[in-house]
């Protein structure tokens, strides 16, 4: 005969379903929410390829978020490439957004983006100029709006 499970447990299982409910719900209502302005300067941390880099965000005294943020509008050749071709243009695409966004940047219309622990946001150079702009004058990525991605093998 089994033992019947403690009133303990029962109330344990309760509560991790009503958390886990209210984390779906809360992930859903934000990745409808409209994006956040900005602008904020954040601190870059990181590159990861051409079109993502991980920052530091000052969000109140004493308060730091560090974040991965997708450039918004572009998608750049993957380090991980199908080709000898696509990683050449992925490491020139990574060098030059070095260039550009180092040591910090600001992002503005900061939003969630489709994959968790990832936001899409604008980021300007320091100076103000756009770096996803930059990026696609120089051929080092393609306009993208969120749809299926063209490869970059010929």
């Amino acid at each position: 005969m089994k033992p019947k499970p403690s009133p303990s447990r029962n109330h344990t299982l309760l509560l991790k379903a009503a958390l886990c409910l209210a984390l779906t719900a809360s992930t859903a209502t934000a990745a409808k929410a409209p994006p956040i302005l900005g602008p904020y300067t954040a601190r870059v941390i990181s590159i990861q390829d051409g079109d993502t880099l991980t920052v530091d965000v000052p969000l109140w005294p004493g308060l730091t978020m560090r974040t991965k943020v997708r450039l918004a509008g572009i998608d750049a050749p993957e380090l991980k490439a199908a080709c000898k071709k696509e990683r050449a243009l992925a490491i020139q695409a990574r060098t030059h957004l070095t260039t550009l966004a180092t040591p910090q940047v600001r992002l503005t219309d900061v939003r969630l983006g489709k994959y968790a622990g990832r936001v899409v946001a604008r980021v300007l150079t320091m100076t103000g100029e756009d770096v996803s702009a930059v990026m696609l004058s120089k051929g080092l990525a393609r306009a993208y709006d969120g749809g299926k991605r063209e490869g970059w093998c010929d």
